[in-house]
């Protein structure tokens, strides 16, 4: 017997899963992700309509957020122990990028945007924020299906160098001091350094997370490049970061009314509608 699970990828269990001969398997209401397909199917479980949930699409993005900041909560905390610093790609293909994916496929912007919200996780929804965004960008962008993919593990890492910052740092409640605001900047470098060294990644991947921080004026951070030096995917990644963080109430930052943006990034943002909108010159 064929089976094919697939199509219930992102649904939710209606029940506790038993294989055919009562072995618990999954427990009611877990999201599915690639990982669960395998498990269930390993049993021999073709799984039914009536055995999956359709959540509304409020519920989905917050559940599929929520699992995705998790797993890279987990992510980055393996990472923090592991001496080698070489990413968990199949881990993030598995857990994390399917579920962007199915988010960014919808057109509901400002139920995407409400369920980006933090609550005490910043450091890890913004990457699953950033990977989102940034992944609605490139589609609004019309790249290529490849390109799309590559961007979105890209943008979903590009904080990753973060792990190398101290946590008392990464958490504090008020301004950082000059030397913290030295340390923190090392991030680009950091997660370059572990993007390039890791396995399943590749060169333009690396850069995002170097260079999402650099300026078209050549005022950004690490090297303080003009734009021409600065390549797409970066470009893309540094729109979604900003936008995320303006929208957001982080530890020491209230939240700000997105009404006027550097003119650094050729961005707009509209008052009335919060809906960005990237001018075509972004990559040009």
């Amino acid at each position: 017997m064929n089976i094919n699970n697939e199509q219930y990828l992102g649904k939710q269990l209606a029940a506790n899963l038993f294989n055919h001969k009562g072995v618990f398997v999954l427990p009611a209401m877990t999201l599915l992700n690639n990982d669960h397909i395998r498990l269930i199917t390993r049993h021999r479980i073709m799984l039914e309509p009536q055995d999956v949930v359709h959540v509304d699409s409020a519920a989905f993005y917050q559940i599929a957020v929520d699992e995705c900041t998790a797993a890279m909560e987990s992510i980055f905390e393996q990472l923090r122990y592991n001496k080698s610093k070489r990413l968990p790609m199949i881990e993030l293909r598995n857990e994390v990028i399917p579920f962007i994916q199915q988010v960014s496929e919808k057109n509901d912007f400002f139920g995407i945007l409400a369920a980006l919200q933090p609550k005490d996780d910043y450091t890890y929804r913004h990457n699953v924020a950033v990977g989102i965004l940034s992944t609605l960008l490139g589609k609004w962008l019309k790249l290529k299906p490849e390109e799309l993919g590559m961007l979105t593990i890209a943008a979903t890492l590009h904080d990753i160098g973060k792990i190398m910052i101290p946590s008392e740092i990464l958490t504090k409640t008020g301004p950082l001091d000059e030397e913290e605001t030295a340390l923190m900047k090392k991030h680009t470098t950091y997660g370059y350094e572990m993007i390039r060294d890791t396995v399943g990644t590749n060169h333009m991947q690396a850069l995002v997370a170097l260079q999402h921080h650099e300026r078209m004026d050549g005022s950004g951070y690490p090297f303080g490049v003009l734009g021409h030096r600065i390549t797409d995917f970066s470009k893309i990644v540094a729109v979604a970061d900003i936008f995320h963080a303006m929208t957001s109430e982080r530890l020491y930052r209230p939240l700000r009314r997105c009404t006027r943006c550097s003119g650094r990034w050729r961005m707009t943002y509209s008052a009335s509608s919060t809906l960005i909108s990237a001018e075509s010159s972004l990559i040009s």
